[in-house]
């Protein structure tokens, strides 16, 4: 009969709760760390489009800075990141963007172009076929309460994706084998913690069998509660001689 020992049982709840609280702690960390590194390419995001916003604000009022087209170019792919760019004019359409082929593959959607007209940047993601999903964000450029130009700024989540299943490959491969060890670890020392029980079960077997009144368990020089318990027997054995 499964768990029929105590010492199987103790194990079996110690591997439990280990595994309740490991399964937590993996769904916690996968949570915060994708949260984290999204928050860190909006982050990104929001930066490389105010560089682009800077440029157009500098080109509308003529005074466009040497070789800025190639900075941009060179920022926008620094770290392997694949970023695109585009310049919207205030309807909506393309006025500029970036070599990158990506660039031209992701429509302006009514919901940025609406937040736009509000004056707030939004983000959203998108993904096109089998391709990595790739966030974006758009950015109004205002003047005098009126919007003139949209920038909007992408980059792939490939890193993100690759960084979060890497780790849930680490983490089934982890946890698995720390409740084998912990399994292992338990029940050796339940084994240990319950050998006193068992030299009582065999001394009282003997006396049964034997009759002999005069053994005795031996004492343990810790008295917890199977110290006690190995007095209390004592003792009886005492009276029941007497």
């Amino acid at each position: 009969m499964a768990f029929k020992s105590i010492r199987s049982r103790l194990t079996a709840w110690y591997v439990t709760l280990l595994a309740i609280i490991l399964i937590l702690f993996s769904v916690l960390l996968n949570y915060f760390l994708a949260k984290r590194l999204h928050e860190s390419v909006d982050n990104s995001l929001t930066v490389s489009a105010t560089v682009v916003a800077t440029s157009a604000t500098m080109r509308l009022s003529n005074s466009p800075l040497p070789g800025l087209n190639q900075l941009f170019e060179q920022f926008m792919n620094q770290g392997n990141l694949n970023k695109f760019y585009r310049i919207y004019d205030g309807s909506g359409n393309v006025g500029s963007r970036s070599k990158n082929i990506s660039a031209s593959q992701f429509p302006l959607s009514q919901t940025a172009y609406a937040e736009a007209l509000e004056g707030r940047n939004s983000y959203e993601t998108f993904k096109v076929g089998a391709q990595q999903p790739i966030r974006v964000i758009t950015m109004p450029i205002l003047l005098e309460g009126k919007l003139i130009n949209l920038v909007q700024v992408g980059t792939s989540l490939e890193a993100v994706q690759e960084t979060l299943r890497n780790l849930k490959i680490f983490l089934f491969t982890a946890v698995p084998s720390v409740l084998i060890l912990a399994a292992l670890f338990a029940r050796f020392m339940a084994r240990r913690a319950l050998k006193p029980i068992s030299r009582i079960i065999d001394t009282a077997r003997e006396i049964g069998q034997g009759q002999e009144l005069s053994k005795r368990i031996p004492v343990l020089k810790i008295k917890d509660e199977l110290g006690q318990l190995a007095l209390t027997f004592n003792e009886m054995m005492n009276r029941l001689e007497n």
